[in-house]
């Protein structure tokens, strides 16, 4: 199997030569193919998160997908990954772990080239060549397992012929009609007993079985409480615990995650997932959903039930007062869902308020004591990933909201003018040197922001 050890290799393939501006010129257009066949592409990419996504809150998306492409190679050549194993890999949590160690190394680097292509050095120090080989092993397997599940539900797809009624994994039914969307095969949606005149496409992965007519039209009148979309509705309204409706329903974490999405988008599903349900009581649905190709919804962070047991064994961290002030301050705006008002997120708020500067100085632990005290240091030290991953980003975005409704009280105060939301977040980012290009911390901010003006009547220009 032929990988290409970095960008470079990828350009200069077949004879094409290149240099550095060409190499950037081409990483902005967007001609970002990997893979031994070039088969895969950004959008193959976990950007919300994994190795790529964690490295894209810290450098330039030149340097992301070049450093992107040098970790691809090395997981090929030097420890056996298969292409899509390595993907698979990158792709998910132990990905971000790894991004966290090229952070650790590279920020700051004011010369980031001799890095490029030589990645090799900082994997071998995060894992043993064993662990690497076991990883090769579970994710290339993996990768094997998701590939044949989805060309399983390709063949089952093919031998639909127009005029039959399908329900999905989701509850929805369709109508195979005559025609393709997309290349696909055509379909209508049934709602409400009747057939939809819009055509649509079933994508690949999305399971099904065949039905018949009867039951696609009656039951497609109202969606029962029994049903996926039932369930999740319920989950949205606070009836039921997700990790219930997930039993009851016999659906896994990521689709129920989907289908919340569907009803409310502002739904806070790792808000949901903080409580003691799913990573302790059901840790094989949290594991299945973790591997998820197009649903990624993790549990990160450190939950009470976790953070009070550490507490009771090495006793408490002492925090700055402004800490408890600024999370209910959050809290109370409507920022936060209030199961997030505990003190183990104090962590990831005074963590985040040193900004890049907390990476030198988590790496020197004497420097950590010093600015955490000594039950803090080892708090962090022991849940890193946990106090640096998914929920800080959300904090981040919070806190940076709660700074933009103090800016809009004042223009209020003074009978100013107050510009919408996206205006507002970009102006505060570009003020304080903060990236807004493909950032989850700007849509977030973004997102909260434009609840809160919604919520409270702001009027805008």
């Amino acid at each position: 199997m032929k990988l290409f050890k970095s960008f470079s290799d990828f350009a200069n393939k077949d004879g094409m030569q290149t240099n550095n501006t060409n190499e950037n010129r081409m990483l902005r257009k967007g001609q970002f193919k990997f893979g031994a066949k070039l088969q895969y592409s950004i959008e193959d990419v976990n950007e919300t998160n994994g190795f790529y996504g964690t490295l894209e809150t810290q450098f330039g998306l030149d340097e992301v997908k070049q450093l992107f492409l040098d970790a691809f190679a090395v997981l090929g050549t030097n420890y056996d990954f298969t292409d899509a194993g390595a993907l698979a890999f990158l792709n998910a949590k132990d990905g971000r772990w790894l991004a966290d160690q090229v952070v650790d190394k590279l920020v700051g680097a004011k010369n980031m080239q001799p890095y490029y292509g030589n990645l090799e050095e900082i994997f071998s120090k995060y894992i043993n060549k064993a662990k690497w080989k076991q990883f090769a092993i579970e994710f290339n397997d993996f990768a094997l397992t998701e590939s044949v599940v989805t060309e399983g539900i390709y063949a089952k797809k093919s031998k639909i012929v127009p005029g039959e009624y399908i329900k999905t994994q989701y509850g929805y039914f369709y109508k195979r009609v005559e025609g393709t969307v997309g290349g696909e095969d055509a379909y209508v949606e049934i709602k409400k007993g009747k057939e939809g005149k819009k055509k649509t496409g079933i994508h690949d992965t999305v399971d099904f079985d065949i039905v018949d007519k009867s039951i696609a039209l009656s039951e497609s009148v109202t969606e029962g409480k029994f049903s996926p979309m039932g369930y999740a509705k319920r989950v949205v309204d606070g009836s039921i615990k997700i990790k219930d409706a997930m039993k009851e329903a016999g659906i896994s974490l990521g689709n129920i995650a989907k289908l919340i999405k569907k009803i409310d988008k502002s739904f806070d599903v790792d808000a949901a997932f903080l409580e003691k349900n799913v990573m302790q009581d059901d840790p094989e649905k949290f594991v299945e959903s973790s591997k998820l190709k197009y649903i990624r919804v993790l549990n990160e962070g450190v939950d009470n039930y976790t953070y009070n047991n550490w507490i009771k064994e090495n006793g408490k961290i002492k925090y700055p007062k402004w800490i408890e002030e600024q999370r209910k301050e959050v809290i109370k705006q409507g920022l936060m869902q209030p199961v997030y008002d505990s003190e183990s997120q104090n962590m990831i708020i005074w963590i985040n308020s040193f900004g890049k500067k907390f990476f030198p100085i988590n790496a020197d632990s004497k420097k950590r004591e010093k600015e955490f005290g000594k039950n803090g240091s080892e708090f962090i030290n022991r849940f890193y990933n946990d106090l640096t991953g998914y929920s800080a980003f959300f904090w981040q975005a919070a806190t940076i909201c709660l700074e933009i409704i103090r800016q809009i009280e004042d223009l209020q105060v003074n009978g100013e003018p107050i510009e919408p939301s996206y205006y507002l977040a970009k102006e505060y980012f570009n003020n304080h040197g903060l990236d807004t290009n493909r950032s989850r911390i700007f849509n977030s901010a973004t997102e909260k922001l434009a609840v809160w003006m919604k919520d409270n009547n702001i009027e805008t220009l």
